[in-house]
């Protein structure tokens, strides 16, 4: 979430919900099932093998994110 100034901007829950979702719904779902941002995953069919590429999305696209603006998480080696 960077600015065009390039400044970082505070994470919105709602852009981060938008944007797992989306991931979800383009790599896990199939296009007859798709899900929105306030489902309850395990009823939506969401398996453990699908909660980690969930999990490694997050990783991937926000806990950097995270870690610029300071609030304490650390990356792992």
């Amino acid at each position: 979430m960077t600015t065009p100034t390039g400044h970082l901007s505070r994470l919105d829950p709602e852009e981060v919900a938008r944007a797992v979702t989306a991931f979800i719904n383009t790599t896990i779902m199939s296009r007859s099932r798709q899900i929105q941002p306030d489902d309850d995953l395990e009823m939506a069919g969401v398996d453990s093998m699908a909660l980690l590429k969930v999990l490694l999305f997050i990783e991937s696209e926000f806990i950097a994110e995270v870690v610029r603006e300071g609030m304490g998480w650390a990356e792992v080696p």
